[in-house]
């Protein structure tokens, strides 16, 4: 086991290390209040964050460094926005400087993330949904409205309770990550292949076997 691990290249186990650590903090999660919301929400994705980065640069030799800096950066803004987060919600809609600047950082974090992860499509719908909120009053007839400051709407999408951090990011640190887990056990344990062969076993050479294993799996 040991030998094994020592063939396993460095950023692989720190990955794996990180996804196990996510794991368990969920699970246990369930059972015991570690963490108020937000915090909650803010480990979630920066654990998310880092592990996206180190994978892409295990996979993008070439940009290695990038990425290891990138996944710095997101531990960075995930401790600010922890440490501040109480102070967040006092001085909601009035960001200090440091403020948009972590928020900058978290919004440029993510966009990249979700090219790595799920291709071009999210970011760019992402990248033309802040388009159209700065430059709404150029835009003609029904797609007119009056704009969105630069430096509000990068608040209001990353350090104002909301945008990023939102309903989408809450039921992916609640539901999704209990599910994923429980649905990666199951196929890794071989259990999801135990609920076909066993229908399939049980009414086999039945007329409409097919059939009725099909609705027992």
């Amino acid at each position: 086991m040991v030998a094994w691990l020592k063939e396993q290249p460095k950023i692989w186990l720190i990955v794996s290390f990180l996804g196990v650590s996510m794991t368990g903090y969920h699970l246990f999660t369930t059972q015991v209040l570690l963490l108020s919301h937000w915090p909650h929400l803010n480990l979630h994705l920066a654990f998310g964050l880092v592990i996206v980065f180190l994978q892409a640069a295990e996979r993008i030799p070439r940009a290695k460094l990038l990425y290891f800096l990138m996944a710095a950066a997101s531990v960075v803004v995930a401790v600010y926005i922890h440490i501040e987060s109480d102070n967040l919600l006092d001085r909601e809609q009035m960001p200090t400087d440091a403020d948009f600047l972590v928020g900058l950082a978290i919004l440029v974090l993510v966009i990249w993330a979700a090219y790595l992860a799920f291709g071009f499509i999210l970011p760019t719908l992402a990248l033309f949904g802040i388009v159209y909120a700065l430059l709404g009053p150029y835009f003609p007839g029904e797609l007119f409205h009056a704009g969105i400051g630069f430096e509000r709407l990068v608040a209001m999408l990353t350090t104002d309770i909301g945008g990023i951090y939102g309903t989408l990011l809450f039921i992916s640190a609640t539901y999704m990550a209990i599910f994923l887990a429980l649905g990666s056990f199951i196929e890794h344990s071989g259990s999801a292949q135990f609920f076909i062969d066993f229908p399939m076993a049980l009414f086999r050479g039945m007329k409409a076997g097919g059939a009725y294993a099909a609705v027992v799996a």
